[in-house]
């Protein structure tokens, strides 16, 4: 299922963020950003199965 596989490739970047310094703000905007993303994916992903 395409839509799982986009899941578990988001979910494997977001994995790394505490690996980053967070004390630059663009990290952590981008590190957000990466959580909405995977949010949204996990949502389609799941109205998708039920």
């Amino acid at each position: 299922m395409k839509k799982f596989d986009n899941y578990i490739t988001h979910l494997r970047v977001l994995e790394r963020a505490d690996q980053e310094k967070l004390d630059n703000e663009f990290i952590i905007s981008g590190i957000i950003d990466k959580f909405s993303i995977q949010f949204e994916l996990g949502w389609k992903m799941l109205k998708e199965l039920f």
